[in-house]
């Protein structure tokens, strides 16, 4: 597999290579500039080049995670005893393990990243039983390593020319159930994701879009690249058959019906939701019910007084969390025509927010306590109203802690993060939100600082939280801080003194 990359775009070859799970090299040459991207069973693995400046000491020195003088030294002590550069910054006591683990998968990863850009040169597979050592190895995920590349093109007619044209016909992926459900989009993107129909072209898209032109285009390039959508009008079914069948009935399919079974046949027996289901389905009534009680700062669950910033961010936000396609269960498809109205909805509320005129006329009925978002006149009189508890932030805060804990329980560690940073945002003075968060991020090497964050965060709000001193601690174990470490655990131990394991641990110290 060879070819020249001014033809050929890398996301398309990393997703081949992926879907056939090649084992091997890929090698991308520029001029003189060289670079390797290693493949395990189609899985990214490893990273390297010959460019100077991609090397890792230079890397960490740029990163401000090394000084140039300590850099000479390691070098001096690599070319005396033969040891990998990584391994001398740690035994010199410059660099923890885990900081040397993080530092060499952001290496890695600036190397794939910067290859994202190049509209010229060679690429070349070839393939190789083991292409890497194994101490070497990383598992980088294909998707959201594709879509940060991509976020990494400067060259805006490049975009412009790999999404071929203003009529190009933009839709869903055939494969769209495939891509990883842990997989990121910004805000920007998911909105972009959410006009797309399968019917309009590139320049509808820009048409319908607030955003910026380029910024419409750079987000379908993303997606397009991520595997989410495909040109050229290939679009599934956007909408369900007029004549439906409960989806929540065993053996029915809402496309498919039974043809042998009519509407007097006897009932089929219901299965219960699955928990993600159930969360999902409670989550769309709740808002279904905010949306027909509140005003539209509740819709779009903002402040009165939030910022343009903040209100173009809340409904991105509400987009991405209540666009039809989140429901792949086909036993909750009937909540889609619930999610149109709602999407529908949020952009009213959008736009009248995002007007001046229109924001000041309701911002004044509410001052008269006008209890619906919709009614913009004011009112000289109107007993007050109080809001809803379905749309009080604290409310929707809880619900999010509540799902989060059934992913912890399960080991759904990505999952809880992102539940768990969307309830600090709504309710940021509660300990035990901190500390879920904490305890989640803490299970990822790389989320380290964020898990500290959110660990002191939590002893702020409650300062003898037995768990969060041993979490904190164990952080600072596991980063070879054992001064700081010993601290926590021994104000651990005089909260509980009878803790074998504390002491022991202390004892090592």
């Amino acid at each position: 597999m060879q070819g020249n990359l001014g033809q050929s775009y890398l996301p398309e070859i990393i997703h081949s290579l992926h879907d056939s799970r090649e084992t091997g090299i890929l090698s991308l040459t520029r001029d003189k500039i060289s670079k390797r991207i290693y493949f395990g069973g189609g899985t990214m693995t490893f990273a390297n080049s010959n460019f100077l400046g991609d090397r890792l000491g230079e890397f960490l020195v740029r990163s401000g995670k090394m000084t140039q003088s300590h850099l000479a030294l390691a070098s001096q002590k690599v070319a005396s005893t033969g040891r990998r550069l990584g391994e001398t910054f740690v035994s010199m006591g410059l660099l923890t393990e885990t900081e040397m683990e993080v530092g060499v998968a952001e290496q890695v990863l600036s190397i794939i990243y910067s290859v994202f850009p190049w509209d010229s040169g060679e690429y070349r597979f070839q393939a190789h039983a083991n292409p890497i050592a194994d101490d070497l190895v990383l598992n980088l995920p294909t998707i959201p390593v594709i879509l940060e590349g991509v976020r990494h093109i400067q060259d805006f007619e490049a975009v412009r020319r790999a999404l071929g044209g203003p009529s190009s016909i933009v839709s869903y992926a055939r494969d769209f159930s495939v891509v990883p459900t842990d997989c990121t989009l910004t805000p920007e993107e998911s909105f972009v994701l959410s006009r797309v129909d399968g019917q309009s072209s590139v320049a509808d898209i820009i048409a319908l879009s607030p955003l910026p032109e380029e910024q419409t285009l750079r987000c379908l390039y993303a997606l397009l690249s991520g595997g989410f959508l495909e040109l050229g009008g290939k679009s599934r079914h956007l909408t369900p058959s007029p004549r439906s069948i409960d989806p929540f009935r065993e053996g029915s399919h809402p496309l498919e019906p039974s043809e042998k079974e009519t509407e007097k046949s006897k009932e089929p027996r219901t299965r219960a939701l699955s928990p993600e289901e159930q969360w999902i389905r409670d989550d769309v009534v709740a808002k279904r019910a905010a949306v027909a009680a509140g005003t539209y700062y509740d819709w779009l669950e903002l402040r009165r007084g939030a910022s343009s910033e903040e209100i173009k961010k809340a409904y991105l936000t509400m987009i991405k969390r209540y666009h039809p396609d989140r429901l792949r269960s086909q036993r909750l498809a009937h909540l889609r025509g619930d999610l149109e109205d709602l999407l529908s909805k949020m952009t009213e509320a959008y736009q009248t927010l995002c007007s001046p005129v229109a924001r000041r006329r309701l911002d004044n009925s509410l001052r008269t306590e006008a209890p619906r978002g919709e009614d913009l006149s004011p009112r000289s009189s109107s007993p007050k109203t109080p809001e809803p508890a379905a749309t009080s932030v604290e409310n929707i805060a809880a619900r999010y802690y509540r799902e989060a804990k059934r992913h912890f329980s399960q080991n759904h560690f990505h999952e809880t993060v992102e539940l768990m940073e969307e309830a600090v945002r709504f309710d940021p003075n509660k300990a035990k939100y901190h500390k879920l968060l904490a305890r989640a991020l803490a299970k990822n090497p790389f989320w380290g600082k964020r898990a500290e964050e959110h660990f002191e965060a939590a002893l702020e709000l409650s300062p003898f939280d037995f768990d969060c001193l041993v979490g904190l601690g164990e952080l600072y174990d596991a980063a070879g801080m054992m001064t700081r470490a010993g601290t926590l655990f021994a104000q651990a131990l005089e909260l509980d003194p009878s803790n074998a394991e504390l002491r022991e641990r202390l004892s090592r110290k």
